[in-house]
């Protein structure tokens, strides 16, 4: 799907600590053809700020100016928009007012599109020149206008939607392989299950993908690029832990049978684990003990897979 961003948004600017979320946060605005200058300083965020067609700013602790920021470049005649960042469902005290709009991290492609398509040009913000031959200083800009309402945070709810009225939902299984023939294999392994299949490529994607994509099971190479399988895990349980999430059940895949290191594997928050190449009775049985009560079976009947 084509973003269709505005013709005019071509550059952001992130105040945000350097880590997961905002290198998630760089990557997804990079790919949609925007320039981004990052900050993990709020200090020297402000010119940055002023140059950007759209201003992102970090609410967490870990950026403990943010709301300091963002007031100052109201103040200073900001006209791009200004997003506030926080942890879900958090409310900063004081930023009424301050910002355009609010999400929540992770912030996903999706959110972030829907985002980007509601913008509003922003108004030139530059002053007119001083008559020639005077000494007295240019006009000030006129302030801003008031900010609108903050919207509604655009992440979708943290807890997965109830059933539609045409019947029980498909059970959701997340795979994270970064191998394009392991994937393949994985696909047609799982062809005749009723089931919401998605991958990712990484353990950054797959702890984005647990936030959207509400996984019912989750399949977790172990050997990933950018982030492992294991670091994933601790992110997805710290995620459960600080959101009052149930206990997703983790399977980790293995290119080898686990010896010595097994349990080092496993102290990570897995609960399985399966040695590749992966068998499909293993799968399937996986896949049928974790199927929860309001989704369809997940396997077919014996009777249905014979015939």
């Amino acid at each position: 799907e084509e973003p269709n961003l505005p013709e005019w948004l071509h550059s952001a600017a992130v105040a945000m600590p350097d880590d997961m979320h905002r290198d998630i946060l760089e990557k997804r605005l990079i790919a949609l053809g925007l320039e981004v200058d990052a900050s993990a300083a709020c200090d020297d965020f402000a010119e940055r700020a002023m140059q950007a067609d759209i201003v992102f700013v970090d609410m967490s602790k870990a950026c403990e100016k943010g709301l300091e920021t963002a007031k100052a470049l109201r103040a200073d005649g900001l006209s791009a928009a200004l997003v506030q960042i926080t942890t879900p469902g958090a409310q900063v005290p004081g930023s009424e007012g301050v910002f355009d709009f609010q999400v929540s991290k992770p912030l996903m492609r999706p959110s972030l599109i829907k985002l980007l398509r509601e913008l509003p040009k922003p108004k030139s913000a530059t002053p007119p020149a001083p008559v020639f031959g005077s000494t007295r200083q240019a006009p000030q800009a006129p302030p801003p206008d008031p900010a609108p309402t903050i919207a509604p945070a655009l992440e979708p709810p943290q807890e997965p939607a109830p059933p539609s009225e045409t019947g029980p939902r498909a059970m959701r299984v997340l795979a994270a392989e970064d191998n394009k023939v392991n994937r393949l294999v994985f696909s047609k392994l799982v062809k005749a299950f009723d089931i919401e299949l998605q991958f990712a490529t990484n353990g950054r994607e797959a702890v984005a993908a647990f936030t959207e994509f509400h996984p019912d099971l989750i399949f977790m190479d172990i050997s990933m690029p950018e982030m492992d399988g294991k670091e994933a895990t601790r992110s997805i349980r710290a995620l459960e832990a600080e959101r009052g999430l149930g206990h997703t059940r983790i399977v980790a895949l293995t290119a080898h049978a686990m010896t010595g290191d097994g349990e080092e594997i496993m102290s990570h928050g897995l609960d399985a684990h399966l040695t590749k190449p992966l068998k499909k009775p293993a799968i399937m049985a996986e896949i049928k003990a974790a199927c929860p009560k309001d989704a369809r079976p997940s396997v077919p009947e014996p009777e249905a897979q014979a015939g």
